[in-house]
């Protein structure tokens, strides 16, 4: 069981301009606080204010490892398909084929790559 909160006894009132709410409502949504008044209460008494971040270079990195991931995923899937055929293997133009298609999916991966190393050397 948890203990029973006190009971706030006394009120605090200020006037605020517009610009004034809308600033302390923008910083409060930011944060952990569950209303404004947690929010100003934190902030008076200099009590911790947990604040939301978002890293944003990472945010930019997964956006652009999304499109890596089912193109890995195909390669992947190929590669044990052919591992776990070997009738495959025998057969020259299946080979080719295949061949081919490994290597334009390197060739795609590489440059989804370069394109998340070019985006995480920007940042």
């Amino acid at each position: 069981m948890s203990t029973p909160q006190k009971q706030k006894e006394h009120r605090l009132n200020i006037r605020l301009s517009e610009q004034e709410w809308k600033k302390i409502q923008h910083h409060a949504s930011n944060t952990t606080c569950r209303n404004i008044s947690d929010y100003c209460r934190k902030v008076l008494l200099d009590k911790p204010v947990k604040v939301f971040y978002r890293n944003q270079s990472f945010d930019d990195f997964q956006e652009e490892l999304v499109p890596l991931l089912p193109v890995l995923n195909k390669h992947a899937e190929n590669f044990d398909h052919l591992i776990r055929s070997p009738q495959l293997a025998t057969s020259l133009p299946v080979l080719i084929t295949l061949h081919k298609e490994f290597m334009d999916t390197a060739g795609h991966i590489k440059e989804l790559l370069i394109k998340i190393a070019d985006t995480c050397a920007l940042t």
